[in-house]
């Protein structure tokens, strides 16, 4: 019976990580989609940039993959293996941003991330 409750803490701890997870992309994708002052306007949707089937084409555009990927592990925390889908996001953003791309990523990422640890702090 005790082997059960632990069983179940950890499924609700792990549900409750996920769940968090993909509030904070939605989060991200808002406020980059919002703060990327584009016309037309980016789609604020997570799930719009999750099935989007954009192609990075230019070296800047893969380096903006690589600069937000690494600006989410040093301001959030470390990609895993639920995360880790989200990748997506980021490599379809950078592919439709067209003004500095990665300073905007990043940008949102830092507002996003820093909310949430000074939250995590109260």
């Amino acid at each position: 019976m005790l082997k059960m409750v632990e069983l179940k803490r950890k499924v609700q701890a792990r549900t409750a990580y996920r769940n968090m997870i993909d509030a904070r992309f939605a989060e991200l994708t808002k406020r980059i989609a919002l703060d990327s002052n584009q016309y037309p306007a980016l789609d604020t949707s997570v799930a719009y940039w999750m099935t989007l089937k954009a192609k990075l084409s230019t070296p800047e555009q893969w380096q903006c993959l690589r600069d937000t990927y690494k600006a989410y592990e040093q301001l959030c925390e470390a990609f895993e293996d639920y995360s880790w889908q989200y990748v997506r996001v980021f490599y379809n953003l950078c592919s439709k941003i067209a003004v500095d791309s990665s300073q905007t990523i990043t940008q949102g990422i830092m507002v996003v991330c820093e909310k949430r640890s000074f939250v995590d702090e109260l």
